[in-house]
């Protein structure tokens, strides 16, 4: 709900530049401390970023493509999250099988978001529609 409120007084491609911020602290904490609580963080933060996501990029689709084709945006989207779910137990599987560590992994995921980060400060600058 707070994140509905954010999108409407800024937008979503404003906000799109810093809502994995706290996937990034998830993820840099868990590969930089141990112990229980830290599950907890993790959970709870990526719980933040993932529930922010939604009404972000869906913002961000009908801000940038408009509302005529979003459907078929959203329809595409979604297909190749499913893609990438179903790739990945068997990408962290073999990455497991050959000696990463789950703090490799949660680091270089991390440095994986920092990038996409970086990149988004770029991305959608401009204020007018894209035609598709």
């Amino acid at each position: 709900m707070y994140t509905g409120a954010l999108v409407d007084r800024f937008s979503g491609r404003q906000l799109l530049k810093y809502y994995p911020i706290p996937m990034l602290m998830a993820l840099l904490l868990a590969s930089q401390l141990t112990g229980n609580w830290v599950a907890y963080a993790l959970l709870i933060l990526l719980g933040i970023a993932m529930g922010s996501g939604s009404p972000i990029i869906n913002a961000l689709w009908a801000e940038v493509y408009g509302t005529k084709y979003l459907g078929r945006i959203r329809a595409l989207m979604v297909s190749l999250g499913v893609i990438s779910t179903s790739i990945s137990p068997i990408l962290f599987g073999y990455l497991i099988d050959n000696g990463i560590t789950g703090s490799q992994l949660f680091f270089w995921l991390s440095m994986y978001i920092l990038l996409a980060m970086f990149l988004a400060f770029f991305s959608y600058s401009h204020e007018k529609k894209l035609k598709i």
